[in-house]
């Protein structure tokens, strides 16, 4: 059996590649999973730079901004991963015809959870996005001009990521069987993209403050 390749064992180019090419499912998806770790990468790199330049207290907020932005990036990439094999056993089932289901209910089942487990994992990816996104603030926030356009990036990346993510939830609620978990759904997705596109015009502001101080 061929092993499965993970999201942090490719290269950046061979994702870009896979998603240009139209057979990655959900492509949605991937790209929120890529824009997530990017957008971590930078809160880390901006809070590293800072703990480096910063005096006392701002120095140890930055390393654990860091720390924290490191390790959202390692869960990112496994939820990458179990969102990838949750999609794939949903596909799994599909393709299997219905003629060969003894218990056709019980097909219909395991359908709706597979794709329950891909939601779930989809709104983890937004919840972290949105999560670090109030980091990203943060950093741009310490007012070094230098990094100011970093940590703007970041959110940025985050933001997209939110957007993403949610868009692919609302578009695979059509499984959930219960009205009242796609209204729950919708209403989530919704409070998503609100707070990220509050938080994006936030860091917008702390990133004009940092550049043009008065």
């Amino acid at each position: 059996m061929t092993e499965r390749r993970t999201m942090a064992a490719e290269p950046i180019d061979r994702w870009i590649d896979a998603l240009a090419s139209g057979l990655i499912e959900p492509a949605a998806e991937t790209f929120a999973s890529l824009a997530a770790v990017t957008g971590a990468a930078l809160v880390g790199a901006v809070a590293r730079r800072g703990a480096m330049q910063f005096a006392e207290p701002h120095a140890t907020r930055m390393v654990e901004i860091q720390l924290e932005a490191d390790a959202a990036r390692d869960t990112l990439f496994q939820l990458a991963d179990s969102n990838a094999a949750a999609y794939e056993a949903f596909l799994g089932i599909l393709r299997v015809g219905a003629d060969q289901e003894a218990e056709p209910t019980a097909r219909l089942v395991a359908l709706r959870e597979a794709l329950e487990t891909t939601i779930d994992g989809q709104l983890q990816t937004a919840r972290r996005a949105v999560y670090l996104m109030g980091m990203a603030d943060e950093v741009t926030r310490a007012g070094d001009a230098n990094t100011a356009a970093d940590g703007l990036s970041a959110a940025a990346s985050l933001h997209a990521a939110a957007v993403a993510a949610t868009a692919d939830i609302e578009i695979n609620a059509f499984a959930v069987a219960e009205p009242a978990r796609r209204a729950e759904l919708a209403e989530t997705c919704a409070s998503l993209r609100e707070r990220a596109a509050t938080l994006l015009g936030t860091v917008e502001n702390s990133f004009r403050a940092a550049t043009n101080p008065t």
